[in-house]
């Protein structure tokens, strides 16, 4: 399994304005909500620890509705074998930003 961690993810203040809806600006007038805004914020930075993971499974044969892999493990279900037809090789991979440390 291949793993990376090297890399970051960062939450800017107008970045997440620019996403919230129209009236969450407004809101933030009061500097009460103002400070508690800031620091969830700032809680949401020191948690973000992102993470990628996947590995390369060979595809043995196409039967009927499921991918046999090497060793035997069979997936199927849904559109998987019509999206893998003609691969030589299932590509398995998870993102998160992860559950780092917090304060």
């Amino acid at each position: 399994m291949y793993v990376i961690s090297d890399w970051a993810i960062t939450v800017g203040e107008e970045q997440f304005l620019a996403a919230a809806p129209e009236s969450f600006p407004r809101l933030l007038g009061n500097p009460g909500l103002l400070s508690a805004f800031r620091a969830a914020l700032a809680e949401v930075r020191q948690a973000i620890d992102p993470r990628a993971c996947w590995d390369r499974f060979p595809i043995q044969e196409i039967c009927h509705d499921r991918l046999v892999l090497a060793g035997g493990t069979r997936i199927g279900g849904g559109p998987v074998v019509s999206v893998a037809a003609g691969a030589s090789e299932l590509v398995v991979a998870v993102c998160t930003v992860g559950a780092g440390a917090t304060a």
